[in-house]
């Protein structure tokens, strides 16, 4: 800890004023905001020399009031910024991901309820995400040698250092920058809890108070918490073909005409748009639509695209054609959001490499062979699952928020062929630092208000209650609640979700 110390060190370079429209009526949001741009090393490890090798730009946005308010009149400086904020309450959005933009603009209902409650709101882009995406050789504030400074973009070779044990390294140092010795406090959404059980672990000297909605992170290994989470997605899957009864034919007559058309290597080919290569529709990403199982308010979007789908094959005299209106739709309701993020699918598991010397090895695509009942078909070549299909009768169950390998083969924003190479170099990598620390955890002493919600999906509420266990000195509040809540109440039942956890 002293060691690293000396290396948390960030430097605001710039700050602007920016403007957000509503989403809805795409006018002016009516919130006031501040873009920083800070310098931060890209690793926190420095060379024989002593100088860091490379500088991250990293970019937060900072909400402080509405159009209208008093607050208003202030003209920010990067003179007098540092000043402002050692007087304000400053709150730390951590946005889910990994590796999702942190949009400030995403939930204007509780953007109002935090500036109700007094806090100034920080959202930060981690790096690698959003505008935090560029590096350079030497900081902003220096020239290079022949006085020109290029920014260049976080590529393959940066994702072993976009892991939670450096976003908090990047979110300590700014914190020293702007507040010095101030405390802050943060909120978590779902990867956010992550980041800050890991912000709990290391740097707890720089929190005044944590809060976590939907991820009270398990401290299992990959395997472990998949085996968790497909038994909680087979659940919904039952719940699902319960109130759609009808989609049980249909989303087998969807895969077999799928599967028949991978197995003659003619799989549908979905809209390339601005993508360097263009996405395939296969039966096997099909059945991975079921991530949007985890919100049962979405699950029409899910049963209409199976609609069109199936009016399609039935409709069309050569039994050839998706219509693209269909692959419209079924790009839209997508969640998964991939092609928009492709490091999501690239970091995913290594969330869940919590010990040191520990590495995800595909651990989904293993352990999927666990339920070979259900899941039989993400281990199969795409020639065979129109031959078991025939061999099997009944439903046939959706994956959840699980990536698979062939997800590089059937993304468009996944098959550059050196991101699919270091995706799989990522896999068999061992993880040099651990995630959290259990003994520090034992003493904390930060106090920790924790929501996890009995039918979530994406997190285990058993493996939240068994985390909490970690946490000393009754620190910890863990609140688990039912009352229809599910992953993302924080966005979906938000005046409900910041109660509780404003409780105390």
């Amino acid at each position: 800890m002293a060691a690293e110390s000396s290396t948390l060190k960030a430097s605001l370079q710039s700050i602007e004023a920016v403007r957000h429209q509503d989403k809805a009526t795409r006018q002016d949001d009516g919130f006031l905001y501040q873009k920083l741009l800070f310098d931060c090393p890209m690793t926190y490890e420095t060379t024989p020399g002593g100088k860091d090798t490379a500088w991250l730009e990293m970019s937060a946005e900072l909400l402080y009031g509405r159009k209208g308010d008093d607050v208003q009149k202030i003209l920010f400086t990067e003179k007098n910024v540092k000043d402002l904020l050692r007087t304000k309450k400053i709150l730390v959005f951590l946005c889910g991901g990994p590796m999702d933009k942190n949009e400030a603009n995403r939930n204007p209902t509780m953007n109002e309820l935090l500036l109700d409650k007094g806090y100034w709101i920080l959202f930060p882009d981690y790096r690698g995400t959003g505008q935090s995406k560029t590096y350079r050789d030497v900081p902003m504030g220096k020239p290079s040698r022949d006085n020109r400074i290029v920014p260049q973009q976080i590529g393959n070779k940066w994702y072993k250092k976009l892991r939670q044990t450096d976003i908090v390294r990047d979110l300590e140092s700014v914190r020293r920058c702007l507040l010095g010795d101030k405390k802050w406090e943060t909120l978590g959404q779902s990867f956010g809890g992550w980041v800050s059980l890991t912000y709990l672990s290391f740097h707890p000297q720089g929190l005044e108070k944590v809060r976590i909605a939907g991820g009270l992170a398990p401290f299992d290994n990959a395997r472990d918490v998949y085996k968790s989470l497909f038994r909680l997605v087979i659940e919904r899957n039952d719940d699902y073909y319960l109130k759609y009864t009808g989609d049980v034919q249909t989303v087998r007559k969807v895969v077999r005409w799928l599967a028949k058309k991978d197995m003659n290597r003619d799989s549908v080919v979905l809209p390339k748009g601005n993508l360097p290569e263009a996405g395939l529709l296969t039966a096997q990403r099909f059945l991975c639509m079921g991530r949007m199982l985890g919100a049962r308010g979405t699950w029409e979007k899910i049963h209409d695209t199976l609609a069109a789908m199936e009016s399609d094959i039935e409709n069309d005299d050569t039994g050839n054609q998706l219509t693209d209106e269909t692959l419209a739709l079924y790009k839209h309701n997508d969640s998964w959001r991939i092609d928009d993020r492709p490091g999501y699918a690239v970091m995913h598991e290594a969330m869940y490499c919590v010990q040191d010397g520990s590495r995800s090895n595909w651990a989904a695509h293993d352990i999927a062979q666990k339920f070979s009942r259900q899941y039989w078909w993400v281990n199969c070549d795409l020639k065979q699952i129109s031959a078991e299909l025939e061999k099997r009768d009944g439903k046939l169950y959706f994956s959840g928020e699980m990536v698979y390998k062939f997800f590089f083969d059937t993304y468009g924003g996944l098959m550059d062929k050196e991101l699919k190479e270091e995706a799989f170099a990522l896999a068999e990598y061992k993880w040099p630092e651990k995630m959290y620390d259990d003994g520090q955890l034992s003493k904390n002493t930060v106090p920790v208000n924790a929501v996890s919600y009995k039918e979530d999906m994406h997190v285990d509420p058993v493996l939240s209650e068994q985390a909490r266990k970690k946490f000393g000195n009754g620190s910890m509040n863990h609140e688990l609640v039912g009352e229809g809540l599910e992953h993302a109440a924080l966005r979906t039942h938000t005046n409900k979700v910041i109660d509780l956890l404003w409780r105390t």
